[in-house]
């Protein structure tokens, strides 16, 4: 993005001095550790759900375009584009150019933030923000390229208001139309147009020139949307693209729904709120030990003070210090760890921390007119923007914020410098208590630098290491490949490269025009088989409604004549991993087969007896279920005991053993 500061910026200096050899060693490390952590981590670990989901359409794009979704039809063109270039290489090429986004922003933050934060403030934070973003998927997808625009977008409306040069903001203005194709929710984007107006409260030119800012903002807009709009025709998608608008108008207006508008607007607003007050009393908590281990060290260093008192300020500083280091190591326990597998409460942890100091820092430098206060002010403020943004118009709370801690990050690091490493701050520090015998030293600063730092990272690197990582959290274990030439490059643990390995070499024999489904969520078989999806790939979603899979079930056998499809029946949920543990595999499997899946499961079992399924092979996690099998009483009954097992206790359907073969129950449509 170029140098997007200007002027003389003057940096508060701290009382830690490093050598000019030092510190360009330090800024070397920081970056060789940015640039590999992301290109060592894209081979590790095969996700089978989001991934499977996103690599389906990237593929099938003009294959099956009724079953891709438009509302991310920027994001998918660029994979299929891909696909078309590096596909031969499998989804390590996927995994690849979501590596590239991310080296690519770190290259641009780190060339608009340097010369404000400082460097190694900077990367210290894009570190950071690094591994954060790698918690989430490894493939390039909407969510990720959604930031990498957001980011992009935000940059070029900095360097245009204070280069003065409003055709950055028609670029801008481009990006953010760009972006709303990228991923439809985003249209909320507009929000960032705020920055314009703050810069102009603080200065008359900036005011004369926000005209010709929203002129030339809305000019970028309308030649991506014609851009957009001449494309989706071109390859006759406007169609698909203007059904699923309407959807998701439905689904944001449904009160029932979990992407209602007002459910919405409520996690956005109140979950923000929530992880800010943990972070508002991490960051006393820390301040507070400033005073409170200075009170425990007092009596070494007044020695005209009686033994008594030594004693008494000794084990008051003493106790308050371990309730407040206490109180830091717990006050995580207060946000509940959500629900979702291989989730922990380190995101919406960490990102109330960053919110207190970058709300903080606006704060601080609202009254401060100089050149470089008004640019940190405003850099502020995107960091606030870049989050809310990114999780905005998701129903995960904020699940989400490990993608979008770019300016952030950074942000945090810069003010804890601030607060900590600075003789500036000592001042401050030792002001408030002026009046009593304590007095704050550079030692008890860094000490609880130190403290605050651990404490950040217990949750934070607990984050790191089970964050959606799917396949184990013991890095340990990821040793074996599957045998498929699209994903053998990546490495997963034994468990789950046999329990693969063993239903596709049964698969192998049958033709590969036989379209496929997957009950259940391991939608990268569509992928790794190379096989249709016979309705919608991903049929137990939530969106995807019970009558829609009647309607396509039915659709699909009158398109394929007599053709049925190949069944994946998952016995388990892949994202609780794979374990040669017996016990463990008894409880996954319990945990699928209780699963709310509506409607469904009664139109799956009268679709399998319907037309003679049977189970070809079955393994701890997966069955293979073939038409026209059960050819025999014996293999009917089979097929019975083995399946029923998927229904409740009260039954959804059952067989009674006559010449009909099964009956169906009247049961309610609760599941």
């Amino acid at each position: 993005m170029g140098e997007l500061s200007t002027g003389d910026l003057s940096r508060s200096h701290t009382f830690i001095k490093l050598s000019p050899k030092l510190r360009r060693w330090i800024e070397r490390i920081l970056i060789l550790i940015i640039v590999i952590y992301p290109l060592t981590s894209m081979f590790l670990g095969l996700d089978l759900g989001d991934t499977g989901y996103h690599i389906y359409a990237y593929v099938n794009m003009f294959n099956t375009p009724d079953k891709i979704n438009y509302t991310s039809i920027l994001s998918t063109m660029i994979g299929h584009v891909w696909y078309k270039l590096f596909g031969g290489f499998g989804l390590i090429a996927f995994n690849a150019l979501e590596v590239i986004l991310e080296l690519s922003l770190a290259y641009f933050v780190f060339h608009a933030l340097k010369n404000i934060l400082g460097r190694i403030t900077t990367l210290l934070g894009l570190l950071v923000a690094m591994l954060a973003m790698n918690t989430y998927l490894n493939i390039f997808n909407y969510h990720q390229l959604n930031v990498w625009f957001l980011v992009v977008m935000m940059l070029l409306q900095y360097r245009a208001i204070y280069k003065k040069k409003p055709i950055l903001t028609l670029w801008s203005g481009v990006v953010y139309a760009a972006l709303v194709f990228a991923r439809l929710g985003s249209v909320v984007a507009i929000v960032t147009v705020v920055i314009y107006f703050i810069a102009a409260i603080e200065h008359k030119n900036q005011r004369k020139l926000l005209k010709k800012h929203a002129l030339f903002f809305v000019i970028g807009i309308l030649i991506m949307l014609v851009l957009g709009a001449f494309i989706l025709y071109v390859f006759n998608m406007h169609t698909h693209f203007i059904n699923n608008v309407f959807r998701l108008q439905n689904i944001a207006s449904d009160e029932s729904s979990a992407y209602n508008f007002g459910n919405l607007l409520s996690i956005l607003i109140f979950e923000n709120m929530k992880v800010m007050v943990v972070g508002i009393v991490f960051l006393a908590s820390s301040v507070g030990l400033l005073y409170s281990i200075n009170l425990m060290t007092i009596s070494f260093r007044q020695a005209c003070l009686k033994k008594s008192k030594r004693v008494y300020y000794f084990l008051t500083g003493l106790l308050t210090s371990i309730f407040l280091v206490y109180g830091m190591y717990t006050i995580g326990e207060l946000l509940p760890v959500p629900t979702w597998s291989q989730m922990t409460n380190g995101p919406a942890f960490s990102i109330g921390i960053m919110y207190v100091f970058a709300w903080g820092l606006i704060l601080f430098n609202t009254f401060k007119k100089d050149n470089r206060s008004e640019k940190i002010k405003i850099l502020s403020f995107m960091s606030l923007f870049l989050v809310i943004l990114t999780i905005a118009g998701s129903n995960t709370k904020t699940k989400h914020v490990v993608l979008a801690m770019w300016f952030i990050a950074p942000i945090m690091f810069y003010v804890l410098k601030q607060l900590f490493l600075t003789d500036r701050a000592k001042i401050f520090f030792n002001r408030l208590v002026e009046r009593t015998p304590l007095k704050i030293s550079r030692k008890t600063m860094v000490a609880v630098l130190l403290i605050f730092a651990i404490m950040f990272n217990i949750p934070f690197i607990n984050m790191l290491r089970v964050t959606a990582n799917y396949d184990t959290t013991d890095f340990s274990r990821l040793t074996h490949r599957v045998n498929n030439h699209k994903v053998n490059m990546i490495l997963t643990t034994k468990e789950e490269a046999t329990a693969l390995n063993e239903i596709m070499e049964i698969m192998d024999n049958y033709n590969r025009g036989v379209p496929l489904m997957v009950y259940g969520s391991s939608l990268l078989f569509y992928y790794m088989t190379d096989r249709p999806a016979y309705v919608m790939p991903w049929l137990t979603a939530p969106g995807y409604s019970a009558e829609a899979l009647q309607e396509d079930l039915i659709a699909a056998d009158e398109a394929y004549v007599t053709t049925r499809p190949l069944i994946i029946w998952c016995r388990t949920d892949y994202s609780f991993g794979f374990t040669d543990d017996a016990a463990e595999i008894a409880n996954l499997q319990f945990k699928e087969r209780n699963r709310r899946y509506g409607k469904k499961p009664f139109i799956m079992f009268d679709y399998l007896v319907e037309n003679n399924y049977g189970v070809r092979y079955f393994n701890d996690y997966y069955y293979l279920l073939v038409p026209d099998y059960t050819t025999s009483e014996a293999e009917m009954k089979n097929f019975i005991e083995v399946m029923n097992i998927h229904a409740l206790p009260s039954n959804i359907w059952h067989y009674e053993m006559t010449d009909e073969g099964y009956e169906e129950t009247d049961e309610d449509d609760n599941y």
